[in-house]
């Protein structure tokens, strides 16, 4: 089942951003992911 509920994960570590991205989709989550601060707020003005 998909959720509506949409997590922006941001984090320096390409391991880690892909670790959560894997673990939170299998849990029907929609997940965008952002390597810093800059690039979060970015997507976040573009696709609130």
């Amino acid at each position: 089942m998909k959720s509506s509920v949409s997590i922006l994960i941001v984090d320096d570590e390409e391991v880690l951003r892909s670790l959560l991205q894997q673990i939170l989709l299998r849990g029907g989550y929609q997940i965008r992911c952002a390597e810093d601060g800059v690039s979060a707020l970015e997507m976040l003005r573009e696709e609130p």
